[in-house]
């Protein structure tokens, strides 16, 4: 494909050229592009250029994870069914330190940092520390996000999904408080965890007539069970 240069590029030319790269399944090219133009003066302040050269990052990282799982089976990455869910925050099970992961992280915390509304690269920045166990981090983020953007009820999805990690993450590890908390010693204590997770998923009902009836479910045990200890 003949490569448009930074001199006369948009920001649609930019992401146009890279959206056609991974359409052919071009992922290591088209990440190889956007980190070139990244650095130039008039897309270093944008911050899709860099959320999305994240979330490429995230994508190399599970192609190689597979890689390395699948390395004496030929045929699989033949198969296009065994690549259709590379983008998909569903599995972490690959190596933290791996370039491509550093990457994601880096690009992603500059991409929220330039603008904390938008919300697919604060999500995947969420997600990827929380698989990192930086909840601390992990919360500002989405709280960054929710006061941003108020009006949106993802927002507190967001919260009431964190929380609910934080607690199934603490009922199963015996050293909790060795994990990054980023100075919030709340997210220490079970009870405060449960608490919030309350009451951002009762935010996230109003906010959303069509939130999942589940979480409904799980208020009233967890209100009856409550209500039963006063």
């Amino acid at each position: 494909m003949i490569e448009l240069r930074p001199s006369y590029l948009t920001i649609d030319l930019v992401l146009q050229y890279v959206f056609l790269h991974v359409q052919f399944g071009l992922y290591e090219e088209a990440f190889t592009y956007i980190e070139s133009v990244v650095t130039e003066n008039q897309f270093r302040s944008i911050a899709s250029i860099h959320g999305y050269a994240g979330i490429l990052s995230f994508v190399l990282w599970r192609i190689e994870t597979r890689r390395n799982l699948h390395q004496n089976d030929e045929d699989y990455f033949e198969d296009d069914s065994n690549l259709s869910d590379l983008g998909k925050l569903d599995d972490f099970s690959g190596d933290f330190g791996s370039l491509h992961f550093v990457n994601a992280i880096k690009y992603l915390e500059t991409s929220t940092n330039i603008d904390p509304t938008l919300q697919i690269f604060s999500y995947y920045y969420y997600k990827l520390l929380f698989a990192k166990k930086f909840y601390g981090r992990a919360y500002i983020i989405l709280s960054n996000f929710q006061t941003n953007t108020p009006e949106n009820a993802n927002g507190y999805r967001y919260l009431a999904e964190f929380f609910d990690g934080c607690l199934k993450d603490q009922s199963e590890v015996e050293n909790w408080e060795d994990f990054d908390m980023d100075g919030d010693s709340e997210l220490l204590d079970f009870t405060s965890n449960l608490e919030r997770w309350a009451f951002y998923t009762c935010k996230w009902m109003e906010a959303d007539p069509c939130a999942d009836i589940e979480n409904f479910s799980q208020l009233m045990d967890y209100y009856g069970s409550a209500y039963l200890l006063i």
